[in-house]
């Protein structure tokens, strides 16, 4: 079943909170399609103490974006059934610290636009409720700025921004290259 996506603002609440309470727990850590940014790989690879290929091996698959060309890599699921996080442990998050952006802002998503009169970039919010997901049934409430906060996205933000420079960089090349022809 799809989830509910609603549009939210910065200064809006909404409720959440999850934990080992929540019989739903881990549960989001399954059916596992999970792509990694570079600042996601740099952390991760450094806490599990290992090189970045040797990494990369381990625990992901890539493919090439047909829109960037640039490369998307994703987790590799533990096992073909579950599709299992490969850190995910029953007592929660192996690398929790260290955990991925997305794993981080869920169940809120990000979005930047940009706009080509100013060139300014604005962030877009937007709240997921999945039919699994107990966490939303909780009476814990914040607004998204506070979620952002506490849940350390500052310096994931700042990074996966800059991904996003370099593809638009890229973007504009390509169509000023056709353009041009």
């Amino acid at each position: 079943m799809e989830p509910e996506i609603t549009p939210i603002t910065p200064d809006q609440t909404f409720r959440f909170a999850c934990s080992n309470c929540v019989v739903c727990f881990n549960e989001c850590c399954r059916d596992l399609n999970q792509f990694l940014t570079p600042y996601d790989i740099l952390r991760l690879k450094n806490r599990l103490g290992l090189r970045s290929n040797r990494f990369l091996e381990m625990f992901t698959t890539q493919h090439t974006g047909p829109e960037t060309g640039l490369p998307v890599i994703a987790l590799k699921p533990v096992d073909g059934v579950e599709l299992k996080c490969p850190f995910v442990k029953t007592s929660g998050c192996g690398v929790y610290s260290d955990r991925p952006s997305s794993c981080r802002i869920y169940p809120l998503a990000r979005a930047l636009s940009r706009s080509r009169e100013t060139g300014k970039t604005t962030e877009h919010f937007a709240y997921l409720k999945e039919s699994y997901c107990l966490g939303h049934e909780q009476e814990k409430t914040q607004t998204v700025r506070e979620w952002i906060e506490k849940q350390g996205l500052a310096p994931y933000n700042e990074q996966n921004d800059r991904l996003m420079e370099i593809i638009a960089l890229k973007n504009r090349y390509v169509f000023l290259m056709i353009c041009s022809q």
